[in-house]
């Protein structure tokens, strides 16, 4: 088994909880893994980015038996031997955050015996968070040239030969507007479909809001040719037979459309269907932030191929040795970025909860 060993996440090894009810206290439930973090692995067509991970469930300190254990929201459980081990294989290929936990205890058993009602709750209430995430080094820090309460901290992702960061990139692009009735009153949950390559792609839009606003995103090709249509109270709105419609290669467009008081034909000229080019992308990529309060400002850069980035932060707050997290970022943004610009704390998106957070950095021994 590979181990970690040049920085660690946060995270408990075993989880006990507080019994509840009257009368004698069960003992605690605890679920162990032998490890509880993992670096990213690349994906290969070999599963070789997978790794086997074993842990025990006890009841107190006797093993439970035929439990049923499972990763995350996963359906499938492996069962519990005898002596409460069990092993279940992690996939390495991707940040996340995931709680293994006890899926079932139907035909558990501990002593031979069947679990009494207060362990029972105990155990479907264990979970133990496992973390796979790109290992951070921080590669030297200096004061601010601008600003000497501030430094600037210079960190590298610790990627294997061959590996690249997943940078920051424009995604998709967005086809937004407004769709109005006939009685130039905003349609609204009003949707907006597009389809190509005799529907075998398509995007479909939110339901417009009470201004009649809707929003998709697509993957656009060269100058393709689009199928419009647009489903509103019950009616499927298309454009008149054997028309078309042109989208433009990369870059986002803003369509406003009047549906007809006659019929189901959109006209195809303005003002029932005006189409504009308009700035923006949604953006996707790994993304790292500091597990610091909204109230701390700082500024981040975004991380090159080699998983490079500048952090500057206030001095006290970065001698409080703050952690790291990293999230998959997923946000429309008007400007166009790219690494090594520089986003502020307020750009940055939070980390959910399949996130991996916590994350110390290592300092490189002098």
């Amino acid at each position: 088994m590979r181990k970690v060993s040049q920085l660690s996440i946060v995270a408990a090894l075993a989880v006990s909880l507080a019994g509840c009810g009257s009368g004698k206290e069960a003992p605690d439930a605890k679920l162990t893994l032998d490890q509880t973090s993992f670096p990213v692995k690349q994906w290969n067509m070999d599963y070789s980015h997978t790794v086997p991970v074993k842990g025990k469930l006890l009841v107190g300190d006797k093993p439970v038996e035929s439990a049923e254990v499972k990763v995350g929201s996963n359906n499938h459980t492996v069962t519990t031997g005898k002596d409460g081990s069990f092993e279940l294989l992690v996939d390495q290929s991707l940040i996340s955050t995931v709680n293994i936990k006890v899926a079932s205890i139907d035909k558990a058993k501990v002593d031979g015996k069947e679990i009494g009602e207060k362990e029972s709750e105990k155990l479907l209430n264990t979970e133990i968070p496992l973390h796979v995430y790109y290992p951070l080094q921080i590669q030297d820090t200096a004061v601010n040239a601008k600003d000497s309460s501030k430094v600037d901290v210079h960190v590298k992702a610790q990627l294997k030969p061959g590996e690249k960061w997943p940078v920051i990139h424009e995604d998709k692009y967005s086809i937004h507007g407004v769709v109005m009735g006939a009685d130039n009153k905003p349609a609204e949950n009003a949707v907006v479909w597009i389809t190509r390559d005799g529907g075998e792609g398509f995007a479909k839009s939110t339901p417009a809001d009470k201004d009649g606003k809707f929003n998709m995103y697509y993957i656009p090709e060269d100058d393709e040719e689009i199928n419009l249509e647009v489903g509103y109270n019950g009616v499927k709105y298309t454009l008149p037979p054997n028309k078309v419609y042109f989208f433009p290669d990369e870059t986002s467009i803003e369509t406003n459309i009047i549906l007809p008081k006659d019929g189901i034909y959109i006209k195809d000229e303005p003002p029932t269907l005006v189409s504009k080019e308009a700035p923006g992308a949604l953006y996707t990529g790994i993304m790292v932030g500091l597990d610091v309060g909204d109230d701390v400002k700082y500024q981040i850069t975004v991380p090159d191929e080699k998983g490079e980035f500048t952090l500057t932060v206030p001095k006290d707050v970065w001698e409080k040795s703050p952690t790291f997290y990293e999230t998959n970022y997923s946000r429309f943004i008007e400007k166009e970025i790219k690494p090594g610009d520089t986003m502020s704390s307020d750009q940055l998106q939070k980390p959910s909860a399949k996130d991996p957070s916590h994350i110390k950095a290592e300092t490189p021994k002098s």
